[in-house]
């Protein structure tokens, strides 16, 4: 009995694989198996008749571990594949229709057009107008704040916002696949509000770089201790 409880306390481990559940559980059986052959062997020498009396086998939730034709599943061998369908039939039918309702849910956003994600939505230039008022009112509050604070006279006429033209967003696949063959290396396009000038990465220091410099720092050092 002391090896049997070992196994079962066992058999809930989550690490296990399915391999390892499968010749657990089948070990637990083969036990009970031999245990039961103990008990009927000693009732039939006329000893006590362990088998008598015996309570059912219950689970965590009080119910009987469930099995066919003598061979039972404990702990998480009720997981394994095939056997959750047939031990819980209507759980699996619920996991079943949780999947396919996972499914439909995912479905239904394929295929769907590019409108219906919102990347049209400045192609009529409405959207992309009041972009403009807005950017043009906050541009006019922070200037009137930057007047009061300085003190500045009321005449001083507003300056006119630095950005470049509002172009529409297009993020169809056809713009998308023929922005990535006209961009250029710089990627200026993608960055037009910046100037070229820039974008372009800056000089690195070299091996050669640091070689020479380190060499002319010796030689001032080399003259200073001279002088």
């Amino acid at each position: 009995m002391r090896e049997i409880s070992r196994k079962v306390a066992r058999i809930q481990d989550e690490g296990l694989t399915d391999y390892e559940l499968r010749d657990l559980n089948d070990e637990i059986n083969h036990l009970f198996r031999e245990k039961g052959q103990w008990e009927r062997q000693i009732a039939a020498l006329g000893g006590a008749n362990y088998r008598s009396g015996v309570p059912r086998i219950l689970d965590d939730h009080g119910e009987e571990i469930p099995g066919m034709r003598g061979y039972r599943y404990y702990g998480r061998a009720r997981d394994l594949p095939g056997v959750k369908e047939h031990l819980r039939p209507a759980e699996a039918q619920e996991d079943q229709a949780e999947e396919s309702r996972k499914e439909q849910r995912i479905k239904a956003y394929q295929g769907q057009p590019p409108a219906y994600f919102g990347n049209e939505d400045e192609q009529d230039g409405v959207l992309l107008q009041e972009e403009v008022n807005t950017e043009d009112l906050g541009w006019s509050e922070g200037w009137r704040r930057v007047a009061a604070t300085m003190h500045m006279s009321s005449d001083v006429e507003l300056p006119a916002m630095p950005r470049p033209p509002p172009v529409p967003l297009d993020l169809s696949a056809a713009a998308y696949s023929k922005n990535a063959q006209d961009t250029p290396a710089n990627g200026a396009s993608l960055l037009n509000a910046l100037p070229t000038e820039e974008l372009v990465m800056p000089d690195t220091v070299t091996r050669k770089d640091m070689e020479a410099f380190m060499l002319q720092a010796k030689k001032a050092a080399l003259r200073q201790e001279c002088t």
